[in-house]
């Protein structure tokens, strides 16, 4: 079996405070800040605060959707790797599975017990929740694709995100989902979990 690298990067817009690191690079074209570890490695995790983004004059890159005039609070990256036997349709497969969402159970610290981290979730055909249909497939999850999904989260409730695929070859994809928490399908989501 072919061992697949594959990567997995996202940024989290938060409230909470944090160190400070290199300034955060979009893994858009170059490569991120910070690095991807090793498959045999714990993820990366960097923080940056409002005041030293603004030291550093950042300006989030255009790959990320983010208006260059935005104004970030908190930025946290959460980058890592792991290996993956098989091919990148198999892992593809899984990704697009968005129905799946509500099988994948997490630690609560607030109630101390394992949970469901969505009450339900599918696939749509456009961004009206209306417009259910089965999960994506591989072949849909190229490069420039943008699709919608419908998720119950437990926490925030129900939302329609919009999921963008930058990145899609046999070593790498790379997606960023939009909307969320109440806010528009063209608005970057709060809180990022592909």
């Amino acid at each position: 079996m072919k061992s697949l690298r594959a990567v997995v990067a996202f940024a989290l817009l938060l409230l909470a405070s944090g160190a400070r690191a290199l300034d955060p690079q979009s893994p858009c074209a170059i490569a991120g800040t910070p690095g991807y570890p090793s498959p045999d490695s714990a993820p990366t995790i960097a923080i940056w605060q409002g005041k030293d983004l603004e030291q550093g004059n950042w300006h989030p890159p255009s790959c990320t959707g983010w208006s260059a005039e935005s104004r970030s609070r908190l930025i946290v990256t959460l980058s890592g790797s792991f290996h993956f036997d098989g091919p990148m349709s198999a892992l593809l497969a899984r990704v697009g599975t968005i129905s799946a969402l509500r099988s994948i159970q997490y630690w609560s610290t607030t109630e101390k017990k394992w949970g469901p981290l969505s009450n339900d979730a599918f696939a749509l055909t456009g961004p009206d929740s209306k417009l259910r249909r089965p999960d994506f497939l591989p072949s849909e999850l190229v490069k420039g694709a943008e699709l919608y999904y419908w998720e119950d989260d437990t926490r925030t409730g129900p939302a329609v995100y919009r999921l963008r695929v930058s990145e899609s070859a046999p070593e790498r994809f790379m997606s960023r989902p939009y909307g969320g928490s109440g806010s528009p399908c063209s608005s970057p989501a709060r809180f990022s979990r592909y």
